[in-house]
């Protein structure tokens, strides 16, 4: 059943604040559909979602810090993926970002992410502009 992020938000901490497992794995079941774990689900999200695509970095960090508090490691990788997909002047600039003072671990899974990422986009940048080399039988020719 489609939701959207505030109520996806609202249900798992209710779930985990009352100890209600239902709703917490009901929220985290909609978390895990939206940021999944392979490529193949991932190229597939935008079809099986059940709530809107999220455009923005508050909402995405906000995602991040409740998977590292209820401990929903499996949706981590691609919510630090999106979250270092956005410029950096947004993530420093974010209301969220600058709420969240003492949140250190997220703050700095988040950073690190972003710094990861971009060395990665870089290495392939640079693989892909290097000279063909069709018909070269050893590295060293």
């Amino acid at each position: 059943m489609p939701t959207d992020f505030q109520t996806l938000v609202a249900v798992l901490r209710l779930g985990h604040k009352y100890q209600v497992s239902s709703l917490s794995q009901r929220a985290l079941q909609h978390l895990a559909i939206a940021y999944p774990s392979t490529l193949q689900e991932w190229d597939n999200r935008n079809e099986t979602r059940t709530f809107p695509l999220i455009k923005n970095f508050d909402e995405e960090f906000q995602l991040l810090r409740a998977a590292h508090k209820f401990s929903a490691s499996w949706v981590m990788p691609s919510l630090l993926y999106s979250c270092g997909s956005y410029p950096m002047h947004v993530i420093l600039n974010s209301q969220v970002w600058k709420d969240a003072g003492d949140l250190l671990v997220e703050k700095n899974a988040c950073l690190l992410g972003y710094a990861e990422q971009f060395a990665a986009s870089l290495r392939v940048v640079k693989f892909l502009v290097q000279p063909n080399m069709d018909g070269c039988a050893t590295e060293s020719k």
